[in-house]
């Protein structure tokens, strides 16, 4: 991150009337913590990735303002059916057990054999509720690693059959990284996974327990400690960047199962990911929390899935145990590219 990173996350401390500081400055480290803007042209920025905050471009412009960030949290949910989304006041209560792990581990083998289904694309209708909004937006994720992005639904067919794909590549790393998690290479599709933003940075993680930041990094520490007045993460590199990107796979390969099963293997690793049963509307679900290992001190996240099928349902971060900051319900669809660039488009 540079000084110029910098300035532009204490630019965006918005003006507050009545709310408590500390409350504030964690509901602006969500909101950039899951930021990346789209527009039309050449740069999004994603901040704030846990311990401490990581940048990412993906080669399009950043906009700046509460609708725009709302906008851009890049998560997603699965591919093939309408899901039914629960709703929530707070953040559950974090419930760990020795029998997490094993349950994302026979998640993943039921999930692992599961069939494809027809298509070759992943639609994603992504719902962000924050700051008293509510922002829609339209993800699409070609099987062959194509991202195309639309403010509006009926905008993809242009996005698609003008070729004005995004992402950099990184997506299809992702989902490269699940697969090769599925297929039994856990500890290097983790370390895959953590590294796809930028697989050739000098500061590449090689090992599931580094912990050394790179200087971006403890700037941005610095950063972060100046605006919450917190001590830093027990977690690792490792575990805030597996954590995050594992999540961004699940958009690009929401409709693949072995994307979702290498995922959950993947998370099984991280140390500081807690497991709870709940439900969802008519869902039975499984709530993961990455705690401050994954996130740092102070705030949570929450990725809920279906307890049966693995399928990513909502996401909230904030404070623990506390009204979250940022909620984000998905809708997902299995369709074909061709469909989507002559317009034809499924019923969210």
């Amino acid at each position: 991150m540079s000084d110029h990173d910098l300035d532009w996350v204490a630019a965006q401390r918005l003006a507050q009337a009545g709310t408590d500081r500390e409350a504030h400055d964690r509901a602006l480290i969500a909101l950039l913590r899951h930021a990346s803007t789209h527009t039309s042209r050449s740069r999004t920025v994603r901040l704030g990735r846990g311990r401490p905050f990581r940048t990412r471009t993906f080669g399009f412009t950043a906009t700046v303002g509460l609708a725009a960030i709302a906008a851009a949290v890049v998560l997603s949910a699965e591919g093939g059916t309408h899901l039914t989304q629960g709703r929530r006041s707070g953040l559950q209560a974090v419930v760990t057990h020795h029998s997490g792990r094993s349950a994302l581990l026979r998640l993943a083998d039921r999930v692992g054999a599961s069939a494809l289904a027809p298509g070759d694309a992943t639609l994603v209708q992504r719902t962000t509720h924050t700051g008293g909004q509510d922002v829609t937006v339209y993800d699409l994720y070609g099987d062959n690693g194509t991202y195309y992005f639309s403010q509006d639904e009926s905008g993809l067919a242009g996005q698609v059959s003008g070729g004005h794909t995004q992402g950099a590549g990184v997506f299809a790393r992702d989902v490269a990284a699940a697969k090769e998690a599925a297929a039994g290479n856990v500890q290097q599709g983790a370390l895959d996974m953590a590294n796809a933003p930028a697989p050739n940075s000098k500061y590449r993680i090689t090992s599931t327990t580094e912990t050394t930041p790179t200087p971006a990094e403890a700037a941005a520490g610095k950063a972060k400690a100046k605006l919450l007045g917190q001590p830093p993460s027990p977690g690792t590199n490792f575990d805030n960047w597996a954590w995050e990107d594992s999540q961004d796979a699940l958009i690009a390969g929401a409709s693949d199962p072995q994307v979702r099963a290498g995922v959950l293997r993947i998370l099984a690793l991280l140390p500081g990911v807690a497991v709870a049963h709940g439900t969802s509307g008519d869902q039975p679900t499984l709530v993961l929390t990455g705690g401050a290992y994954e996130v740092g001190t102070g705030y949570q996240e929450q990725l809920t899935i279906n307890a049966d099928t693995g399928m990513p349902i909502e996401f909230v971060g904030g404070p623990p145990n506390g009204t979250p900051e940022t909620r984000v319900d998905y809708q997902v669809a299995r369709v074909t590219l061709s469909d989507v660039a002559a317009g034809k488009l499924p019923t969210l």
